[in-house]
C-alpha cells in the first residue's frame, strides 16, 4: 500500500462524508456544533465517547484540507449529529447511512494509513514542504523555479494563491486555437483552473447547463445564442472545446462537480425542444454517477434567496492552496482568492444549496421538468 493509495482512500472516505452531509441537507457547521454538545455527554456501546465538532475542524476536514487519519470519535460525533440534522429536517435519517456501514468504511480508510510504508528521512525542511509529490503545481508550470520556491516560502496564504495564478497564467498556450480568437478574454484561464480541480468544483448557474454537463447538440445551440455573429465553423471550434475539457475531466483524479441550476434555465424558449429535452435527459443519466451532485433551484423560490449572476468555485488538490471564486457577470468576470472574499461566496453557495432541490430528489424534479416541456 503506497502513499497515493491512503490518499485515495481518504479523499473517497471525504467524498463520502460530504455527500451524507449534503443528503441530511447540508445543515451548517454551527447547527453541527451545536447538536455535538447536545450529544456529548451520551456514550455508545463500546466506550466511545462523543466530541466536539469545531466549526474549523469541519470545515477543513469536508474540504479536504486536512490529509492526516480521521479520529473515530469525530467521525462518529459527526455522523450522529447529521442524523439528528436530517431528523430535525424531515428528513429520513437513514439517507446518511448506518454507523455500522461507517464504521466498517472507516477501518478500510484506517488499514490503509497504516499499510503506509514509513517515509525515508531526508535533510532540511523541504520533506514536509508544501510542494512534495506531483500535483498542480507541476502540472502548472515545469521550470519555473523562482515563482516555486516562492510559494513555498510564503506563509501567507493570500500570497501564495496569487503566486499560484501567475503559474496558471504564464503556463497556458499563446496563439489562436479551438475558439481562443472569438471566445470571451477570462475563458483561458477558468478552463485551466477547470482542469487542475482536483478536489471539488462547485457551480451555480441561472440560465444554461454548466458545460461540463452539457451535450454536444445543446452546447452549440446556447454557445450560438450567446454569439450570434459567430460563424458556424467558429461554433463548431467553441464546441469541440466543450468535448475536450470534458474528457479531460473524466481522465484525472476524480473530481466532484456540485451543480446547482435554476429551474428557468431548462424553460430556455431560444433553445429548441428536442435539444432541452436530450439535455435534460442527458443529466437524469448523470445524477446516478458518484461524482456529481445535481441540485435544481425552483422558480418558486423568492428571488432574494437567489443570485442574479453564475459563480464557480474551485478547490484544489493541494491543502495549503485556497478556493477560486470566478464570477461570471455583465460588465466583468473576476477571478477572487482572498480569503476574505472567497468564505463570503462559499457560505452564499452553502445557503443557496439549502434552499435547492437535494442531490438525491435530482432523477425526480429533472423528469417531472422533462414532462412539462
Amino acid at each position: 500500500m503506497t502513499a497515493a493509495d491512503y490518499r485515495s482512500e481518504l479523499d473517497a472516505f471525504i467524498a463520502e462524508l460530504n455527500r451524507a452531509w449534503r443528503a441530511a441537507g447540508g445543515p451548517s457547521f454551527a447547527q453541527l456544533a451545536s447538536l455535538a454538545e447536545q450529544l456529548h455527554n451520551q456514550q455508545r456501546p463500546g466506550g466511545v465517547r462523543f466530541v466536539s465538532l469545531p466549526r474549523s475542524t469541519t470545515s477543513e476536514i469536508l474540504g479536504g484540507r486536512r490529509k492526516h487519519a480521521l479520529k473515530w470519535p469525530w467521525v462518529l460525533t459527526f455522523l450522529s449529529a447529521l442524523q439528528e440534522a436530517a431528523r430535525q429536517g424531515g428528513i429520513n435519517a437513514a439517507e446518511v447511512g448506518s454507523i455500522e456501514e461507517w464504521k466498517r468504511k472507516y477501518e478500510a480508510v484506517l488499514a490503509a494509513h497504516h499499510a503506509q510504508p514509513r517515509p525515508a528521512q531526508a535533510d532540511g525542511p523541504r520533506q514536509h514542504g508544501m510542494l512534495s509529490g506531483v500535483g498542480v503545481i507541476d502540472r502548472a508550470l515545469a521550470g519555473e523555479t523562482s515563482i516555486v520556491a516562492a510559494l513555498e516560502n510564503d506563509s501567507d496564504a493570500d500570497a501564495q494563491l496569487e503566486l499560484f495564478l501567475m503559474m496558471v497564467l504564464r503556463s497556458m498556450p499563446k496563439g489562436r486555437h479551438s475558439g481562443r480568437d472569438i471566445a470571451p478574454e477570462w475563458l483561458e484561464q477558468y478552463v485551466a483552473l477547470e482542469s487542475l480541480a482536483g478536489d471539488v468544483i462547485r457551480a451555480y448557474q441561472t440560465a444554461v447547463v454548466p458545460a461540463l454537463l452539457q451535450t454536444e447538440a445543446y452546447a452549440r445551440a446556447v454557445t450560438a445564442q450567446r454569439l450570434p455573429d459567430a460563424t458556424p465553423d467558429e461554433i463548431a471550434r467553441l464546441v469541440r472545446r466543450v468535448a475536450q475539457r470534458q474528457s479531460l475531466r473524466g481522465q484525472q483524479r476524480p473530481c466532484r462537480l456540485w451543480a446547482v441550476i435554476e429551474e428557468a434555465a431548462f424553460r430556455n424558449r431560444q433553445v429548441d425542444t428536442g435539444i432541452m429535452r436530450a439535455q435534460i435527459e442527458h443529466l437524469i443519466i448523470l445524477a446516478d454517477q458518484a461524482d456529481v451532485a445535481l441540485q435544481i433551484m425552483p422558480t418558486s423560490i423568492p428571488s432574494n434567496l437567489t443570485r442574479s449572476e453564475p459563480m464557480t468555485i474551485f478547490r484544489f488538490p493541494e491543502p495549503f492552496l485556497g478556493d477560486v471564486v470566478f464570477l461570471d457577470q455583465p460588465d466583468h468576470a473576476p477571478f477572487l482568492f482572498k480569503r476574505k472574499d472567497t468564505d463570503l461566496y462559499k457560505q452564499l453557495f452553502v445557503s443557496l444549496s439549502r434552499v435547492a432541490s437535494r442531490p438525491s430528489d435530482a432523477k425526480q424534479v429533472l423528469t417531472t421538468i422533462l414532462g412539462e416541456i
